[in-house]
């Protein structure tokens, strides 16, 4: 498998499955040669994935997918645990889903499942990012999963509320997070 990544930022219609979005914004780009015969395009706009399938023989197939943010989330989050990219996390999931033995489980019988399954790491998700953060970094299971930037953040953090004397618990991480977003909000207007 090869895979080119870029991200930028795009007029709207520039992106395939876009042209009703009114303003430019930031997207991620991620082109796979999955085998010979298949190209797949992923185009992560916001909390909108469009995928665009191309078989060699310039056979042309776009999916347009929309999905949450927890699930965005949740799955960068088990890609990095797994050590993979998102995009080779979606594709292999891809790939178990289409697998004779899932398409002939019982499990895919059914629209709707009887009831809602459990999503890895799920437990982790909040609607705030700091606290998204807090959870990652403090669970044993997921702390090695945080990103570059995240690692540098979490350090800084409980550095200087161990400066101050405090015990880090999820209150003064939020309280310095939004000191910390803060001063970056004030040091990009300049």
């Amino acid at each position: 498998m090869i895979g080119i990544h870029r991200t930028g930022t795009a007029p709207p219609h520039a992106i395939p499955g876009t042209a009703g979005l009114e303003s430019t914004e930031a997207y991620t780009y991620i082109k796979l040669v999955i085998s010979k015969d298949i190209l797949l395009d992923l185009y992560l706009l916001g909390d909108i994935v469009m995928i665009e399938v191309q078989s060699m023989s310039d056979n042309r197939t776009q999916l347009n997918i929309k999905i949450d943010a927890r699930t965005h989330w949740l799955a960068n989050l088990v890609a990095r645990y797994q050590g993979l990219t998102l995009a080779e996390f979606v594709e292999s999931s891809i790939a178990r889903a289409i697998t004779r033995e899932a398409m002939l489980s019982d499990e895919t019988k059914g629209i709707e499942p009887s009831e809602p399954s459990t999503l890895q790491f799920e437990t982790l998700w909040s609607e705030d990012e700091a606290t998204r953060l807090y959870n990652v970094a403090t669970d044993p299971r997921t702390h090695n999963s945080l990103t570059g930037s995240q690692r540098n953040l979490w350090a800084l953090i409980s550095s200087a509320v161990a400066n101050e004397g405090k015990k880090l618990n999820l209150k003064t991480f939020q309280q310095h997070y939004n000191l910390v977003q803060g001063e970056n909000l004030k040091e990009g207007s300049k």
